[in-house]
This record gives structure tokens, C-alpha cells and sequence, in this order.
């Protein structure tokens, strides 16, 4: 059969000669599938990344402003002029409605708006999810054509940016503590991609072009017809980069210390601009060093040389201009493999004889008229994008778990007076305050001074005129000798974090305030920082036993046995026991 243009694939030295070739084929009205980096600066993932960012912060103008003229349905001069309209009638609006208010009044824009309400229980990827599906991203971009094939590569880059996402996700779940993700922290991960030329465009096995990349993404693939080019790079000794030496190159490397005799030597080099008629430098090439690093350098190239050159099924093409081979080809020392007008090359070594032929070829220059590209005569089609489904979430808050049915109270004590909170501190404050001095209080039961100790805890809150220092004193030691009638304490664990699996793929992540193993077994207390009344004190330990059978059910999975669950209501002095008639606490 005829060759196609996916039967070609021209293999160059660097990115930026990839697109040189790619922009010079396509001039030429001929299609490319370019591996290359830059995925993040192609329209199609500039529109992404424009819908995920507004969708991420409803205050973010200029994404709203790249959200709304790539999709395409107004003219510049039109949404601007709408934008220019709205921005006065904000001005004059109330800090309410400017919260309210749209920077452009658009329907991607309102479809993204309605589900940011939702952003909070997603992942980076449904996120990303979400914005495709609110900007109905994969309409838009095939609308941009020009032709069946390119339409195809916006798709596939948008899946490619995709990929990207759920890389991001599964290389922060795989950090120690399970890592934390965030669209910002995705945002800034393909920033960082997008600085190291690392966001590779996609590629689409189905449509149909010349495929146009280095010599390293060429390894382990093939075609039928492999051109390659830059051959008249001049290998480089590269004894100015950093480089690893081992002292001791006739011992083999041990695997249980790969790194033993091997360090790394770099010469910095001294001439700034300078790179001609250095005395110094041609001693340095002549050197042992600089010979081992010339050899060294020929070997790299005879490598990559190798690869270029066995990716080809039918027939390899070399491209150069003059009749002796250029520098590159030079390492192979083969004088043989030169131009010829003649069918049959001089005999190569033991007798082998390459038929081939040379074929001149005018050098590009200048911009022929481009050819029109293949109307977009059908598109595949696409259903309406699906409403959002609510999924289980992976993880779970032990504070968001539903009460236990069953949960009951088996006794209520009180063991020390009220604490007088003074004005009106914010209920997390406060509660981060008092767990804090209740943890080091009890790594720290010997400690002299306390009252020390917690007034430095609440000045580190701004808490300081909130709590009586004395009376927060009196109040752990009074819970110290209440805590005593549960009998000899063996074991203590302040702040214990843990992980539990619940089924269904679902993993329950905490703290536990304080655990002490009595001769029953464990005591699981979690401690609130509830100012309402004691006859209030039930339901609010009511409310929190989905939570503490979380906890015992955790300890359980380890073997060890549960005493009690305790809720520790610590400003009213006081705490009370839960059990449960199903026995599930």
C-alpha cells in the first residue's frame, strides 16, 4: 500500500527543533502528531485551567475573562464591553451583591458558580471533573477544528491534562500521613510541570499525522519510515557538566551500596562568553580527564545514534546537506556511509553492502500559501454531560459521623466548678487552646510550674484575659483525681492519630484526645469544649457517639479491649459515660 502519514516519524535532537519541523509540515498542509512539551500553553488546556480556577474562586476575574473569550460565543469587543458595564454597575452595588455578582454574565460561568457549593467534598480530579463538564469543555474545543484530526488532538489533550491531575492526587495520597491535595496545590503542581517542560502533549493513536519527536521519546517504537534529523550537532565532550566519577572502575557495583566509590565532579567553567583560543581549555581536552570525557561523550551519542537508526521498519532516512557525513554520524567511523549518486555503497565491513540513494532536496525557505485544511465534515457525538453524583468520600472526619442508634448514657459525673470564659472567644480558638494544655498536662504531669505552662498556651491563642489561669489549674487537677477512681492507670496516649478502614473503600482519619489502659482495659475520652448548660450535656454526648464507637471500633481492630468512652465536657466540669444496647460501642 501507498505510505501514510503515520507510516513517517522524523526524529530530531531537542523540543524546540520538534516544533520548527512540526510548524514547517504543517505549513506545508501536511499532518503532525508532535510529541512534545508545552500541553499547558495549548488553547484547549488554557480554557481548562481557566474554567477549573473560577470554579475554585468565583473572584477570579481574569479567569473568568479567558473562560469567556475562549469558549468562543462573543467577540472580544463584545464581552468586553459587557464586562466594561458590569464592573460600573459593581462599583455602585452593596458588599453583599458584589459577592453575588458574576464578572461576566455567561452560562459557563453560571453552570460553574451553581457547582462550586459542591467543591468542598471533591478531589483535585473531580474538580477538574466538574469545570469539563460545567464549560462542556469537550464541545467547545472540537468547535475549534480546523479539521477532524486536530479536533481530535484538543480532545486528547484535554485527557492528557487530565492524566495529569490523577498523577498529581496519587503521588500526594502516596506521601506519608496520606498527603494533603488541593486544586490550588494542582494548580501549582502543572506550573511547576509547565517550567521543566514536563507536560508533554498528548499524542492520539487514531488520528493520522507524521509523527515529529526527539530521539529519547522515539525509544521502544517503530514505523515503517524514520527520518532523522540534526544530524550536524556536534557531539560534546560535555566535561563542563557534572558528572559522576568512581574511583575504582575495575569493581563491579554493589547493589547493597550502589553509591559506594562513586561521587560527583564538576569543573565550572571559567571564560564566561568566551569559547575560542583558550590555551587552557585545549590542555584540558588533552588531558586524562578530558579524554575519558571525549570518550565518554562518543559513547552517549553512539547510544542515542543506535536508537534513531533501529526505529525504522522499511527505510531510514538521513538528512543532511553536504556530501560528507556531518559530525554526529562521524562516531560511527564508517567512511562508507556517504552520499552517492550510485544505487550500491562501497562494501561496509565484513562484506555488507547498503543500497540506497541520494535525493537532493531544496532547503525550506520561506512560507508556501497554506493549504486549506479538511473541512470538519462530522463530529463524534457526545452526550449531555451527566449531573453530578454523589459518591461515598475516601476519607471521613470522625467529627462528621452520625450518631450511634442506640447510644445511651450510662452515668453523668460532675467533678469540678464551671470555667468562666470571658467574652466572646471563637469556639475552635478556645477549643484549640484547652486541648492543647489538657495534652501537655499530661505529658507533662510532673512539671513544676503549670500555671506557667497554661498561661503561655493561652497567650499563643490570644486567650490570655479569656480563662482564669488558677482556675484552669484547679480544673485539671480535679479531673486528675477524678480520672483516679478509674482504678491504676498502666498506659497513657495523648493526641493518638490513627487510620481505620470502614468499609466499602471508605477510611476513617483522627486523632484520639486521650486514651488510658486500666486493668478493664481502655478508657477512649474525647474531650469538648461545650459552654451550654449540664442538662444539655446528654444530647450533645448523644451527637458524639457515632464518633467515639469510630474510636473503639479503631482500638478493637488492634486487638486491645474498650473500658469505657468517655465525653469530657471540660468547661462545665464534668463528663459522662456512653454505652449502647446494640453493643456496637
Amino acid at each position: 500500500r501507498a505510505c501514510r502519514p503515520g507510516d513517517v516519524a522524523v526524529l530530531c535532537r531537542t523540543n524546540k527543533a520538534c516544533a520548527a519541523v512540526t510548524g514547517n509540515l504543517r505549513a506545508l498542509g501536511v499532518p503532525v502528531k508532535l510529541a512534545a512539551a508545552g500541553l499547558l500553553e495549548t488553547p484547549e488546556a488554557v480554557f481548562a485551567l481557566a474554567c477549573l480556577r473560577f470554579l475554585a474562586d468565583g473572584d477570579d476575574s481574569l479567569a473568568a475573562a479567558e473562560t469567556v473569550a475562549l469558549a468562543g460565543a462573543l467577540k472580544p469587543e463584545e464581552w468586553l464591553e459587557e464586562r466594561l458595564a458590569r464592573v460600573e454597575t459593581i462599583d455602585k452595588a452593596t458588599a453583599p451583591e458584589r459577592r453575588r455578582d458574576l464578572p461576566f454574565d455567561h452560562p459557563i460561568l453560571r453552570a460553574l458558580a451553581a457547582a462550586r457549593t459542591q467543591l468542598p467534598r471533591w478531589s483535585p480530579v473531580q474538580a477538574l471533573d466538574a469545570a469539563l463538564g460545567g464549560a462542556d469543555a469537550h464541545r467547545v474545543v472540537t468547535q475549534w477544528g480546523p479539521d477532524v484530526d486536530r479536533a481530535a488532538q484538543r480532545r486528547a489533550n484535554l485527557e492528557a491534562l487530565r492524566g495529569l491531575a490523577a498523577g498529581y492526587e496519587a503521588s500526594q495520597g502516596a506521601e506519608p500521613g496520606g498527603g494533603v491535595h488541593t486544586v490550588a496545590g494542582l494548580l501549582r503542581f502543572l506550573e511547576q510541570l509547565a517550567k521543566s517542560s514536563s507536560d508533554g502533549v498528548a499524542i492520539d493513536p487514531a488520528a493520522e499525522g507524521v509523527f515529529v519527536g526527539t530521539y529519547h521519546q522515539a525509544k521502544g517504537l517503530e514505523w515503517p519510515v524514520v527520518v532523522l534529523a540534526d544530524l550536524d550537532t556536534e557531539p560534546r565532550s560535555r566535561i563542563w557538566d557534572a558528572t559522576v566519577r568512581r574511583d575504582r572502575t575495575d569493581v563491579p557495583i554493589q547493589l547493597a551500596q550502589p553509591l559506594a566509590d562513586r561521587w560527583i565532579r564538576l569543573w565550572v567553567w571559567p571564560f564566561g562568553q568566551q569559547s575560542s583560543g583558550l590555551a587552557l581549555e585545549t590542555a584540558i581536552k588533552a588531558s586524562p580527564d578530558g579524554l575519558l570525557a571525549a570518550k565518554t561523550s562518543v559513547e552517549e551519542e553512539l547510544r542515542l545514534l543506535y536508537v534513531g537508526m533501529t526505529r525504522a521498519r522499511e527505510r531510514l532516512v538521513l538528512v543532511y546537506e553536504d556530501a560528507t557525513p556531518p559530525a554526529w554520524l562521524g562516531v560511527l567511523n564508517a567512511p562508507w556511509l556517504r552520499s552517492t549518486d550510485d544505487l550500491e555503497y562501497p562494501p561496509g565491513p565484513v562484506g555488507i553492502s547498503t543500497l540506497s540513494f541520494c535525493r537532493e532536496i531544496l532547503v525550506f525557505d520561506g512560507q508556501p500559501a497554506p493549504v486549506a485544511p479538511a473541512p470538519v465534515t462530522h463530529l463524534d457525538w457526545y452526550p449531555e454531560p451527566e449531573a453530578a453524583q454523589e459518591r461515598p468520600l475516601a476519607w471521613i472526619q470522625p467529627s462528621s459521623i452520625a450518631a450511634s442508634p442506640g447510644a445511651s448514657v450510662l452515668s453523668e459525673k460532675v467533678y469540678g466548678p464551671r470555667l468562666g470564659v470571658r467574652g466572646s472567644p471563637s469556639e475552635e480558638i478556645l477549643g484549640n487552646a484547652i486541648h492543647a494544655i489538657l495534652a501537655a498536662d499530661w505529658i507533662n504531669a510532673d512539671a513544676g510550674n503549670k500555671s506557667q505552662m497554661i498561661k503561655r498556651i493561652l497567650a499563643g491563642h490570644e486567650l490570655g484575659q479569656a480563662l482564669d489561669i488558677a482556675a484552669v489549674e484547679a480544673q485539671l487537677r480535679a479531673f486528675r483525681e477524678a480520672i483516679a477512681a478509674l482504678g491504676p492507670i498502666h498506659e497513657i496516649g495523648v493526641e493518638v492519630p490513627f487510620v481505620h478502614g470502614i468499609g466499602g473503600g471508605q477510611r476513617v482519619r483522627g486523632i484520639v484526645d486521650l486514651m488510658l489502659r486500666t486493668d478493664a482495659g481502655w478508657w477512649i475520652v474525647d474531650h469538648k469544649t461545650f459552654q451550654g448548660s449540664q442538662e444539655s450535656w446528654a444530647e450533645q454526648a448523644i451527637g458524639h457517639s457515632g464518633q467515639l464507637a469510630t474510636y473503639a471500633a479503631a482500638l478493637r481492630s488492634t486487638g486491645r479491649s474498650v473500658a469505657g468512652l468517655c465525653i469530657h465536657f471540660v468547661v462545665g466540669g464534668g463528663w459522662i459515660v456512653l454505652g449502647d444496647s446494640t453493643k456496637t460501642l
